[in-house]
C-alpha cells in the first residue's frame, strides 16, 4: 500500500517560488525553535540584539548547536540565497573555510528573505555586515598562511566593515591588525593615538585636517562619529578656507576660471 505524499514535500513546492521561500522560512523556524526551548525569552529578535552585542554569540553554541546546524542546512537546500540562513550558519561553524564562504554567502545576499522582522532587518543590516567582515578580516590576520596577501585581505575587509557601521570592536582591531603587520603605513601613525590626533588643543585645526586627509575612509567616518566636535571645527575651518582661496588666490577668483575644475581641485585638497 503506498503512502500518499505530504503537501509540503512536493517537488512542485521547490519550483514555485512563494513555496520556496515559505518552506525555506519554516526550515530556519525550527532551527530558531531549537533556540528558543533553551531560553523562552530569545525570541528571534532578541536573538539578533543579543547576537550584535555579543562576539562569540554564545546562544547558537552548545548543545543545541548540531540541531541547529540540521534546521540551517535544510534551509540552504530549499533557498541557498537565504542571507539570514548563511550569516547564522556562519556562526556555528568552527573551520575556517565553512565560516568564510557562510559570511561571503550572506554579505553577497543581503536582501530580506524573510525569517524576521523587517524593520529589525533593515535596522540591524549594517551591523550585521559589519560583524560578518569583521570575521572575515579576523579569519584572515590569524590564519597560519602568513603571506602578504591574507594580510591585505584582512585589511580590505576591515575597512569595508568599519566603512558599513563604525563601533568600538571593529576600530581595536583593525588598529591592533595595522599596528602588528603595517607598522610604517602613514594611517597606522595616526590611529596608533586617534583620540590624541584628533583632540583640538586651540592651535592645531590645521594639523589636525591634514591628520583627517590620511585617513582611510573607514576612519573618517569613525572620526566622525565619536569626534563631533573635531570634525565640526574642521569643516569650518575648511569652509574658511576654501572662501579664501575663490576669493583672494589666482587663477580660482578669476571669473574665467572653470568651476568644476575649482571644485574638483578643492575637493583634493579638502576631502573633508
Amino acid at each position: 500500500m503506498s503512502r500518499k505524499r505530504k503537501s509540503g514535500s512536493n517537488v512542485n513546492d521547490y519550483q514555485n517560488p512563494k513555496k520556496k521561500l515559505k518552506n525555506a522560512n519554516n526550515s530556519l523556524s525550527r532551527a530558531i525553535n531549537v533556540i528558543r526551548e533553551r531560553n523562552q525569552r530569545r525570541s528571534l529578535n532578541f536573538m539578533i540584539l543579543k547576537h550584535l552585542k555579543n562576539s562569540n554569540f554564545d546562544i547558537c553554541m552548545g548543545v543545541h548547536k548540531n540541531d541547529m546546524q540540521i534546521h540551517l542546512t535544510e534551509t540552504l537546500k530549499i533557498d541557498s540565497a537565504h542571507g539570514f540562513a548563511h550569516f547564522l550558519m556562519a556562526q556555528t561553524c568552527l573551520e575556517f573555510k565553512s565560516r568564510k564562504f557562510h559570511f561571503l554567502q550572506f554579505l553577497k545576499n543581503t536582501e530580506y528573505h524573510g525569517g524576521c522582522d523587517k524593520d529589525l532587518w533593515d535596522k540591524y543590516l549594517p551591523q550585521m555586515k559589519t560583524k560578518a567582515y569583521l570575521e572575515i578580516a579576523d579569519l584572515y590576520s590569524n590564519t597560519v598562511w602568513q603571506h602578504k596577501l591574507c594580510f591585505l585581505s584582512a585589511k580590505s575587509n576591515y575597512e569595508k566593515g568599519l566603512c558599513c557601521f563604525q563601533n568600538g570592536e571593529m576600530k581595536r582591531n583593525y588598529v591592533a591588525f595595522m599596528v602588528k603587520h603595517f607598522p610604517s603605513d602613514p594611517v597606522t601613525k595616526i590611529i596608533r593615538t586617534l583620540k590624541k590626533n584628533f583632540t583640538l588643543t586651540g592651535n592645531n585645526i590645521r594639523q589636525v585636517c591634514e591628520h583627517f586627509s590620511i585617513l582611510t575612509p573607514g576612519f573618517q567616518k569613525y572620526v566622525e562619529k565619536y569626534n563631533p566636535d573635531s570634525f565640526f571645527a574642521m569643516k569650518e575651518f575648511l569652509n574658511l578656507e576654501k572662501q579664501w582661496l575663490i576669493t583672494f588666490v589666482h587663477p580660482f577668483c578669476d571669473e574665467s576660471f572653470p568651476v568644476a575644475a575649482t571644485e574638483e581641485i578643492l575637493a583634493f585638497l579638502y576631502p573633508l
